[in-house]
């Protein structure tokens, strides 16, 4: 049945859709609060028999909350998206006089209160835990909280991309394939390339960049941030390259981008896409390759690794990101009806490999004539074949 209740305004349309998705997230969002509490201050109070500063317990309990909130992300993503990929449910949803754009945001933001006000309470809790510690009855370093900030900032990230997937995807399993492709594949094939490309290139060593590595994988960059934000805590791990200012500008334009991405391709997605193979292809497309280059560069590198020549590489490469791409392709098209389509695209994939190879094999544009850091010219050069390291002087 259709309702004939009319809202007049686009906020009323988002309250009042706000307030509904809450009232359904109260018992997640109680579970969430009662996880943080119990393994966040409560244990480490008690394993230090409250003898701790505050700020010590902040920053602790910062780390402790961080695998939690990833969690919760995600199910609160399945919790409040997962409507678009049932049938009957788009249907009811669809048959309420709400426009789409307010009625998705008021998921996106009953989600994101379901995440960020556990946090804030657990940090009220620190707090107030220190009126009974010895050591400190109010916080004289503010790091920690700063931690638990930068937490509820990388979840709206993490929050808008889970959104931008469950608006691409025809089913939960598909959102959730999307989701956990990305956030390992992304970073497999950045570090990959650099340890390849500093074993075949003479004279580069890879880009030491943490942001880098995660810059399209917002789950992992969740602990970046944590990392690049308290450089004295990690001395020695946080590049020089990174910056919280940096990271910050970039996740905040990667959040505006996938909100607006989200909420866009929503209001032209067709109400038949639920339960379907996929409502838009694209992501299908781009993990299909980063799955079957990730996996295809992991074994060619430990392929190499045994064996140490150029050949055991390539044919772990070609083997198992063949694997790589059956196996995703079967995920999001619920078999192989379709695998010779598919063809072109991993042929597609592998030639962009091989000519990344051969470039780098070949000096990589005359990259191979110039020494790293000061850039000097190279002059001489000697090859140690047998342990595969390079020495080059001027």
């Amino acid at each position: 049945m259709t309702s004939t209740t009319s809202y007049r305004d686009f906020l009323g349309e988002w309250w009042s859709l706000y307030r509904w998705n809450l009232r359904r997230s109260r018992g997640m969002i109680l579970l969430y609060l009662m996880l943080l509490i119990l393994a966040g201050p409560v244990m480490v109070m008690a394993l230090s028999n409250g003898n701790i500063y505050v700020h010590q317990l902040a920053e602790t309990c910062s780390i402790i909350s961080m695998p939690f909130t990833m969690i919760f992300v995600l199910v609160f993503s399945i919790q409040r998206f997962g409507y678009m990929h049932n049938k009957r449910s788009v249907d009811l949803y669809h048959s309420m006089p709400v426009r789409r754009v307010p009625m998705l945001l008021g998921a996106w933001s009953a989600a994101l209160t379901g995440i960020v006000v556990p946090i804030l309470l657990e940090m009220i809790f620190i707090v107030l835990a220190g009126n009974y510690t010895w050591k400190e009855s109010f916080p004289t370093d503010y790091n920690g909280f700063a931690s638990f900030a930068g937490q509820m900032g990388m979840a709206a990230v993490c929050l808008s991309f889970c959104m931008l997937m469950a608006v691409c995807s025809g089913s939960i399993m598909d959102m959730v394939v999307s989701i956990l492709l990305t956030n390992f594949f992304y970073p497999a094939v950045v570090l990959l390339a650099m340890v390849l490309g500093s074993w075949i290139l003479p004279g580069f060593s890879g880009f030491e960049s943490l942001m880098l590595f995660t810059a399209f994988a917002p789950f992992p960059a969740m602990a970046v941030q944590h990392i690049v934000s308290h450089p004295r805590w990690y001395i020695g791990l946080v590049p020089v390259l990174d910056s919280p200012v940096t990271f910050w500008i970039w996740w905040g334009i990667l959040l505006v981008v996938m909100l607006v991405a989200g909420l866009w391709l929503y209001a032209r997605r067709k109400s038949e896409s639920a339960e379907n193979e996929l409502a838009f292809p694209a992501p299908k497309i781009i993990l299909r390759f980063l799955s079957a280059a990730g996996l295809g560069m992991m074994a060619g590198t430990i392929f190499y690794l045994f064996n140490g020549n150029e050949s055991s590489l390539f044919i772990g490469f070609f083997i198992f990101s063949f694997i790589a791409h059956v196996v995703t392709e079967s995920l999001y098209s619920r078999g192989l009806k379709k695998f010779f389509r598919t063809l072109p695209a991993y042929g597609a994939m592998a030639l962009c490999m091989v000519l990344l190879y051969l470039s780098a094999a070949t000096g990589f544009f005359g990259y191979d004539t110039r020494l790293m850091h000061n850039r000097l010219p190279l002059t001489n050069c000697s090859i140690t074949a047998r342990r595969k390291n390079t020495a080059c002087w001027q």
